[in-house]
């Protein structure tokens, strides 16, 4: 299996937790977010936009915000205004 976020940042992944489990411990809007599946197609995407994707995946996202991050340390990053 291709790396987790968890792993991709060099941390130990939470540890997994039944969906029923969770669910008392969860606010109306988390239970809203997992009441339905989101999931979306990134070949449908691409064919009906006419896009193509510079990152197939989050993963090779954030593997790229991580490299891009890491040629930055010790910099100092300015504030963005009304972020």
């Amino acid at each position: 299996m291709p790396p987790g976020p968890a792993e991709l940042l060099g941390i130990e992944p939470p540890p997994a937790i039944a969906y029923e489990a969770a669910l008392p411990g969860m606010g109306e809007m988390a239970r809203s977010f997992w009441a339905d599946n989101r999931k979306v197609s990134s070949k449908l995407t691409q064919e009906r936009l006419g896009y193509h994707w510079r990152y197939p995946t989050y993963r090779e996202g954030l593997a790229s915000i991580i490299a891009e991050e890491s040629t930055h340390v010790g910099e100092q990053h300015r504030e963005i205004p009304g972020a």
